[in-house]
């Protein structure tokens, strides 16, 4: 009798030795450890300002480029982007990995005070938010059907 006879003669031993092999596999894997996977995520910053009834022009030269030239001297920022539309400026900063965010986000708030003279008096308060890159998906998708 060979290896493989053994098993095809008793079913159910084979059952479970395969069902008892499965459930070792998944209690081991639960049980991995990740600290071999770094954390690589850039802190981000945005900041969001409204000014009701401006065109991006105004937008763009009387907040956004304010707001950049101040932000673009603080510590560590890897990347400026920023977008102008009609009533509302949007900045993102991308800082190098390793900053802190709690401290990041408090630069930024520091500079953006001392900003705010220069800033038109209608619009709102630069609102300062966290970026959680692990909150945003992964990739979009869009179907079409040339039929619908």
């Amino acid at each position: 009798m060979n290896f493989t006879e053994f098993f095809i003669r008793r079913p159910a031993f084979t059952i479970v030795l395969t069902l008892l092999i499965s459930i070792i596999g998944l209690i081991s894997y639960s049980n991995l450890s990740v600290r071999w996977i770094p954390n690589v995520t850039p802190p981000v910053v945005s900041i969001y300002t409204s000014y009701s009834g401006a065109s991006a022009s105004l937008v763009e030269s009387g907040v956004t480029t304010p707001i950049e030239a101040i932000l673009s001297g603080i510590d560590g920022v890897e990347s400026l982007t920023s977008t102008s539309s009609q009533g509302a400026s949007d900045i993102t900063l991308t800082f190098k990995l390793g900053r802190n965010m709690n401290a990041v986000v408090e630069d930024v708030r520091s500079s953006l005070a001392r900003v705010a003279d220069t800033l038109p008096t209608d619009i709102t308060p630069p609102v300062v938010s966290k970026a959680d890159m692990n909150g945003m998906p992964i990739i979009y998708f869009a179907f079409a059907d040339p039929k619908r």
